[in-house]
């Protein structure tokens, strides 16, 4: 067996995994700057997604009984 193509492979496997570490490096700090550029805009659309609509046509003691017979079944 050739040791040279065994460095060979050490050094590709060496490049190609500090590539994926360098490129997540740099990911990360284009995240963190684009958070930091878009903050301004944050409440732009959180009164929108903040907002719950409650729905009242669900009886609560339909709901109760439903409970109730689900324990009871389980017994």
């Amino acid at each position: 067996m050739d040791v040279s193509l065994i460095w060979d492979g050490i050094k590709m496997m060496v490049i190609g995994m500090g590539m994926v570490y360098v490129f997540l490096i740099v990911m990360i700090y284009c995240m963190k700057g684009m958070g930091k550029a878009l903050a301004p805009y944050a409440n732009f659309l959180a009164p929108a997604a903040t907002q719950q609509k409650r729905n009242d046509a669900v009886d609560p003691a339909a709901v109760a009984a439903a409970v109730a017979a689900m324990h009871a079944s389980k017994k």
